[in-house]
């Protein structure tokens, strides 16, 4: 067994060797000089009798962004030219072959994405990005699962009975049947509902949507995946047209769906509501499961009950509304509406690591776009603009064979 001694060398004096097959990116150097600047040096850089670096390139390669001078090494004199080889690519090569336990890796994830901001860490210096810690908890968390949120284990024998009412204070929960008129008039009470929002079952079954994860939830009592789009229309329509006869005229119902359902609940809600006035897109902070496309929202159809005028509270254009503290969404609006003010606008407010990429129509837009950018005083640093033709032109030849691209 060999005592090996930590020393200091001028960075200078030591090199990548002409055999290492490691290969480090961008991302990952600027990880590493997180990690270095945080917890220290904690991996010296292993080199021979040459200063030829035989494990570490990646902190090398951080040293000298961060303007080190001098790093720490452990000299390696007695090995060969062959061992030497074989131990840059064992070192890499072996701590690539060890796995997760993926349970204890999600709890931890968890748990560090809210402790890591409370000690002004970036979630990233844990070496996952965000994206692989939501696929992560995704797959093995239930995401709308939060533990101050879980009620108690259900007893084996039920406390409410279908027909009990329990009023709470001036609210009233029903335990029934919502296709049933008898269960409807328990619950109101002679009152009508001034607006609906339903969260109905989407005929699938619980088992395919949440469930990998501890948190375990029992099947709907009904439309739980066992109906057929003709019995799942007819399921909807009676629940819709009781909502409808218990609820104000002009009244607005809000009914979430999921996008395999659009053609059922469209269908049962043209004759009792006709057409929707407009569609809600729920974006949602974790993905769902899947293999393909994992959903990360679910839909709100918006409906008027009759033909009464509706009551109005979001009043758009009568109060300000400050668009630029909305973390996601979109703008649609025609030519002449302010759309590159508020581009600008948001540019301007930027403070992300990264540059903003802004794509438009012509050379015209890009032109008085810029234009528009300069005069707010907006960074070139804080985005990259230009036309979509020119954008998707770059990306084919970044990627001719995948793009079957002939330069």
């Amino acid at each position: 067994m060999y005592r090996h001694t930590i020393t200091e060398v001028t960075i200078g004096k030591i090199r990548p060797s002409r055999n290492n097959a490691r290969t480090h990116s961008k991302r990952q150097v600027e990880q590493i000089i997180a990690a270095v600047r945080r917890f220290g040096w904690t991996y010296p850089i292993l080199v021979d009798d040459e200063g030829n670096i035989l494990c570490g390139v990646g902190r090398w390669l951080a040293a000298q962004k961060m303007g080190l001078t001098k790093v720490p090494v452990i000299p390696l004199s007695h090995l060969g030219e062959i061992e030497k080889r074989a131990l840059m690519l064992a070192d890499n090569k072996i701590a690539a072959n060890s796995g997760w336990d993926r349970n204890v890796l999600a709890r931890e994830l968890g748990e560090l994405s809210v402790l890591l901001p409370e000690i002004d860490l970036d979630i990233e210096i844990k070496g996952f990005s965000a994206p692989e810690v939501d696929m992560l908890l995704g797959e093995l968390i239930d995401p709308e699962a939060d533990p101050a949120d879980l009620p108690p284990a259900p007893a084996q024998t039920a406390v409410s009975q279908k027909g009990d009412l329990w009023t709470l204070g001036e609210h009233r929960l029903a335990c029934g049947d919502a296709c049933l008129e008898t269960d409807v008039h328990v619950l109101m009470g002679g009152d009508s509902a001034a607006m609906i929002f339903a969260d109905t079952p989407y005929n699938r079954a619980i088992r395919a949507i949440v469930g990998r994860g501890k948190i375990k939830h029992r099947e709907f009592a009904a439309a739980s995946g066992e109906m057929s789009p003709a019995q799942f229309i007819k399921f909807l329509t009676q629940w819709m047209r009781l909502a409808a006869r218990f609820s104000d005229e002009g009244s607005i119902h809000f009914i979430a769906i999921d996008w395999r359902h659009l053609t059922e609940i469209l269908q049962a809600s043209q004759d009792v509501y006709g057409s929707p006035k407009n569609l809600a897109v729920w974006i949602k902070t974790n993905a769902g499961q899947g293999s393909f496309y994992r959903s990360q929202h679910e839909l709100i159809f918006v409906f008027k009950n009759g033909d009464a005028p509706h009551q109005n509270n979001i009043e758009l254009g009568k109060h300000d509304l400050d668009l630029l503290a909305i973390d996601r969404g979109t703008v649609t609006a025609p030519a002449g509406c302010g759309k590159t003010h508020l581009i600008s606008q948001a540019l301007a407010r930027h403070a992300g690591p990264k540059p903003i990429l802004v794509l438009t129509h012509t050379n015209a837009g890009v032109a008085a776009l810029r234009s528009r950018l300069d005069k707010a005083g907006v960074r070139p640093s804080y985005y990259r603009l230009t036309t979509i033709d020119g954008w998707c032109m770059r990306l084919l030849t970044l990627f001719p064979k995948r793009a079957a691209y002939d330069q």
